[in-house]
């Protein structure tokens, strides 16, 4: 148990929640761009683009970011 709780409290990993109107991503590391349309966020060896309607970034904490909007599109390519 001690070792799960340590890998949750330490993880390095990104995930991507995808939610009614809203994404959730943790451990992200920069945002590159932020338009209503398009927003794109590094992560670990990996970029993020979202497309979509109405984007907003409304929660920033930390290493995780919650954005609201209508989802078009989400990419996840090799960052070179």
């Amino acid at each position: 148990m001690l070792n799960e709780m340590k890998r949750y409290l330490f993880d390095t990993d990104y995930r991507i929640n995808i939610l009614k109107d809203k994404i959730n991503i943790v451990n992200y590391q920069k945002i590159i761009t932020l338009e209503d349309n398009k927003i794109e966020i590094i992560v670990t060896g990996k970029k993020i683009i979202i497309k979509g309607n109405k984007l907003k970034l409304i929660k920033m904490i930390d290493e995780e970011l919650l954005i609201s909007g209508t989802l078009k599109t989400l990419e996840v390519i090799d960052n070179e």
